[in-house]
């Protein structure tokens, strides 16, 4: 997370914006989701576990990643206990 500053025509202007491994790999999440279709990564699946019902869609290689993900389709909220 921090400032960055963009030069464009008009001048000059700051952004907050955040960046890393993490932000690249939502942004590439996003990108391989299909229309109403969510994707998430090792983490959040696990995090999501037990609350979401989850299908494996198997290792992805990512552009500027250096592993291959998991990668897994959100597809329903479970009902509560």
């Amino acid at each position: 997370m921090g400032a960055t500053r963009l030069e464009g025509r008009s001048g000059a202007r700051w952004t907050y914006t955040a960046t890393g491994p993490v932000t690249n790999l939502a942004a590439r999440l996003a990108a391989e989701a299909g229309p109403d279709e969510i994707l998430v990564g090792p983490e959040t699946a696990q995090r999501l576990q037990g609350r979401f019902r989850l299908v494996e869609l198997g290792m992805r290689q990512f552009r500027h990643m250096a592993q291959p993900v998991q990668v897994h389709r959100l597809l329903e909220a479970r009902p509560a206990d």
